[in-house]
């Protein structure tokens, strides 16, 4: 198992996503990508 870590402390939803997505296209197929350090109150935007 390959495990490459994300930071997640970012201010839109679209910010970590593009960061794990990023994180991911760098991660063999078999590995896990792990996010950490998100806290919803940090949003700029809030809603579900």
């Amino acid at each position: 198992m390959h495990l490459r870590q994300v930071d997640c402390d970012l201010r839109t939803i679209d910010a970590i996503k593009a960061a794990i997505h990023e994180r991911a296209s760098k991660t063999p197929a078999s590995g896990w990508v792990l996010g950490f350090k998100y806290d919803g109150t940090k949003r700029a935007t809030t809603g579900p």
